[in-house]
């Protein structure tokens, strides 16, 4: 059966991430439930069986990492460097899957209403981030209205 196709990784230790945003002065920060890694957004249809969710957690140490904006509706997020999440982004393309952007770049997003902060005086977030397994979904045009924050 051919769906659209959305997976990502929920951040485990979202509180700390969470704790660590409000105290760089971020507000409306997604609840900590919320906070993940996106790996997939295809709006093609593919078929899901020629892909299994991993069911493994994974930690994210070290590595460049950087507070920026995204888009310019005021998103602002964590980026940061994993082959790990960077050759599952590319095993699911591979796979059928479209991606409407120009590369793959993981990162956290910490808030939607981050356009009147100062980034520059932001310290990211250094400590690990601990993923957990792979969730997969059909898209949702409507997740945005889903969320909670704080």
């Amino acid at each position: 059966m051919l769906n659209t196709l959305y997976v990502n990784r929920p951040v485990i230790n979202g509180k700390q991430f969470y704790d660590w945003a409000k105290s760089q002065g971020f507000t409306n920060i997604l609840d900590p439930n919320d906070l993940h890694v996106t790996i997939a957004y295809s709006k093609k249809q593919l078929d899901w069986s020629k892909l299994n969710p991993l069911k493994n957690n994974i930690r994210i140490t070290g590595g460049k990492r950087e507070i920026k904006p995204l888009g310019n509706e005021g998103a602002v997020v964590l980026k940061f460097e994993s082959n790990i999440l960077t050759d599952r982004w590319k095993q699911i393309l591979d796979a059928g899957a479209s991606w409407d952007w120009e590369s793959y770049q993981p990162h956290i997003t910490i808030t939607y209403n981050g356009s009147k902060l100062n980034l520059n005086k932001i310290e990211p977030y250094d400590q690990v981030i601990e993923l957990g397994p792979e969730k997969f979904d059909k898209l949702d045009e409507n997740w945005k209205s889903k969320l909670k924050k704080d």
